[in-house]
């Protein structure tokens, strides 16, 4: 993956919720769904493989069926899932 492409890439991934979430946007993004949404979004082809490096995540994310079992467990969540990229500029420095 190129240095340029990498420092573009609005992913992050929350450990609390293992959900891999689109800083630009603001949403949780289930793993099926990454790759078509940096692409119709944001205009970055990106392969899985290069997200699996970026996030350096072994296995995957919240897949889709992952999500649709969870939301149909749960009816709230302990603690909102933090922005960890709110003020910080594209390349990950804090704003001031």
């Amino acid at each position: 993956m190129s240095e340029t492409l990498e420092a573009e890439l609005p992913l992050t991934l929350n450990l609390t919720y293992n959900i891999v979430v689109c800083s630009s946007c603001s949403i949780g993004l289930p793993w099926e769904w990454i790759s078509g949404h940096m692409r119709d979004n944001h205009g970055i082809k990106i392969s899985i493989e290069d997200v699996r490096e970026f996030l350096q995540v072994d296995g995957s994310a919240m897949t889709v069926t992952d999500a649709k079992d969870w939301l149909a467990e749960t009816w709230f969540i302990p603690s909102l899932i933090p922005n960890q990229y709110a003020n910080r500029d594209s390349r990950g420095n804090h704003e001031l």
